[in-house]
């Protein structure tokens, strides 16, 4: 508990003691002088008494002081609730509630003692002298807190007015009464505090600059031109310095968009998806340079003297379509455009993302990396898995489980602060363990399996890819994913030297690699290949393609649901084929049938899809530039914003 100060106890004033009267007494009157000794014993031992009762009197005042001053000073200076530790507009608020505290108080330690006493009159004089000093405190701390909370209010105001102005940015009227609300407060706090002229000037400047910078800021996101607009009407309540950063930042967004198109056609270009007059409009606009429009036209030449094998193969890779790791046509297109992109960890991690596939020299890197990399070599492999591992998680299953195991431990004791030498050695002698060893840890697996903790639905109730909805938490596993989760956990368990939290985790890590969360049938649930994510296509999109098929052999799609199965999994991706059910009235679900009686599966079209999304992005494509040539007609007839 915090302590209260102590101080000494204020010197109470002197009593200035008087001597009886004399009592006329002769010796006469006393014979032998008997009465003048009896006469000096008698004032003497009255003194003493006196003497005694004023000390008596002084002490009960001074320890009734001591009481006082400890409960005014637990009243002002108390570290909690001390009204001279209160700030703003508390302490103004309070401070004539704590006056007459101290008057209160004050009254009643002077009601304990009798009036008319000597301690009465020694406790008034030094009580009021403490509750004058008391009150000279209050005040003087009231008025200072008044102006801090008159500074607090001044601030906010001008806060709230900027914020005003940004939500009503679209109406001028009420971002100029924002503006002079600020204004009125600037010269009203200016009053207050006797600021020159010019420095109320600067300051509604700044003010005025803060606005408008932050209603800039917020247009500038949603629309450059309309920013760019509200800047030219309003520049000149801008500071100049934020005016030229402001002027910069417009063109640096500019540049930006410029570079993206440049890039968008420079990506379509390798992927087959440009043509010559693409790249020519692009050069007459400015957004490309001479020699970059010439590097782009050799590549349509060169795109054009390929024979067809080879072409066909660069189709799949610029058609966007989902390839499969197990078709070795698929795998040769993939490390053609690996060579022919330049073969770097940035491409690599595109390509990977495109296609789906590790291209062939990245799989034998990570081979090296888990059995025998080091060096700067490994360094590098190490950082290109875990990028890959973040972005595209389902192209590592073309690696082996052993491979997985070892760089994933290896990855995650780097991320623990481990050198990557060290990370590796580490994880490649928890991998090769002696087979007496392993026996052990399997038995010690299975004991530490028998928790009742449901590891996979805690795992699919953390990942926010599962678990969308706010109180429902992630759909509940099938038993199919749950065995894939145990047999995983076990493989890594293993391979791991026994951490059963890493295992669980890596376990996971490759069990999202094929199971994922699907709304094709209209309500979440879990499936191994699911559509959506196999061709990385919408839902929506996805229903729309299924109804469209049953509806060319005259099945209604009510009730339809879609089921992953054995056949799915070993279709290709891209290829795959899903089962069809529908529900009967009495609940159960019912093999779907197509005219021929025969099972109906779904194979989705990703041509048909993906055409589709492509329409889509060209559209958009078309509209950001006719914006974007519509900008440098403005440019060229007002080049000065006029």
């Amino acid at each position: 508990m915090p302590t209260i100060p102590s101080r000494e106890p204020s010197a109470l004033p002197e009593i200035q003691q008087t001597a009886p009267n004399n009592i006329n007494v002769t010796p006469q009157r006393l014979s032998g002088g008997a009465g003048q000794v009896a006469r000096n014993t008698s004032e003497v031992l009255h003194q003493r008494a006196r003497e005694l009762h004023v000390t008596e009197q002084e002490t009960i005042a001074k320890d009734l002081d001591v009481t006082f001053a400890d409960n005014l000073r637990e009243i002002l200076d108390d570290p909690d609730n001390g009204y001279l530790n209160k700030q703003g507009r508390e302490a103004y608020d309070t401070h004539n509630d704590i006056r007459k505290q101290v008057s209160k108080l004050r009254q009643k330690h002077q009601s304990t003692l009798k009036p008319g006493s000597i301690s009465a009159d020694l406790f008034r004089k030094v009580a009021d002298s403490r509750v004058e000093h008391a009150f000279n405190s209050i005040a003087k701390h009231a008025s200072n807190q008044l102006r801090i909370w008159q500074d607090d209010t001044y601030k906010a105001r001008l806060l709230a007015s900027i914020d005003d102005a940004t939500v009503n940015r679209d109406d001028p009227a009420q971002v100029r009464l924002a503006i002079n609300t600020g204004f009125a407060e600037i010269q009203e706090a200016g009053g207050r505090n006797g600021w020159a002229p010019e420095v109320m000037e600067l300051r509604k400047q700044s003010f005025a600059t803060d606005l408008h910078t932050q209603i800039i800021q917020r247009i500038v996101s949603e629309d450059l031109e309309a920013a760019q607009a509200y800047y030219q009407d309003n520049q000149k309540e801008i500071d100049p310095t934020v005016r030229t950063q402001l002027e910069e930042n417009f063109q640096a967004i500019e540049d930006r968009e410029v570079e993206k198109i440049a890039s968008d056609l420079e990506l379509n270009v390798y992927k087959g998806n440009a043509s010559r007059a693409d790249i020519d409009d692009a050069f007459d606009t400015e957004i490309i340079s001479g020699p970059k429009r010439t590097q782009l036209l050799k590549e349509i030449d060169r795109q054009d003297n390929e024979s067809v094998a080879a072409r066909d193969r660069q189709n799949l890779i610029s058609t966007g379509l989902p390839l499969d790791p197990k078709d070795k046509k698929h795998r040769q297109a993939v490390d053609e455009a690996f060579v022919r992109l330049g073969a770097t960890e940035p491409v690599a991690i595109a390509l990977t993302k495109q296609t789906g596939i590790l291209p062939g020299p990245v799989r034998s890197v990570f081979r090296t990396a888990a059995r025998s990399g080091e060096g700067r070599a490994l360094k590098e492999a190490l950082e290109l898995y875990s990028a890959i591992d973040d972005q595209v998680p389902l192209a590592l299953d073309d690696l082996p489980l052993s491979d997985i195991a070892v760089l994933d431990n290896a990855t995650q004791l780097i991320r623990g602060g481990l050198p990557s030498a060290k990370a590796m050695e580490i994880a490649r002698q928890q991998a090769n363990i002696p087979e007496a060893e392993r026996k052990v840890l399997l038995e010690r697996f299975k004991e530490q399996a028998k928790d009742k903790s449901d590891w996979l639905q805690d795992a699919l109730d953390s990942d926010d890819a599962y678990d969308t909805e706010l109180f429902a938490g992630a759909p509940t596993p099938p038993a199919a994913m749950q065995a894939d989760y145990e047999r995983l956990t076990e493989a890594f368990y293993i391979q791991m030297g026994g951490d059963i939290e890493q295992a669980r985790e890596t376990a996971w890590k490759n069990l999202k690699r094929a199971w994922t969360r699907s709304d094709i049938n209209g309500e979440g649930e879990l499936m191994r290949y699911s559509p959506e994510y196999d061709l990385s296509v919408s839902t929506k999109v996805l229903r729309s393609d299924l109804n469209k098929q049953l509806e060319e052999i005259k099945v209604k799609p009510d009730n339809i649901r879609v089921i992953s199965d054995v056949l799915t999994a070993r279709s290709k991706r891209g290829q795959r084929s899903y089962a069809l059910v529908k529900t009967r009235p009495d609940g159960l679900l019912e093999i779907l049938r197509g005219p021929n009686n025969m099972p109906l599966r779904w194979v989705p079209d990703p041509h048909s899809i993906l055409n589709k999304q492509h329409q889509d992005a060209v559209s958009r494509a078309k509209r950001a530039r006719n914006q974007h040539e519509q900008a440098q007609r403005v440019r060229k007839h007002f080049p000065d914003g006029g």
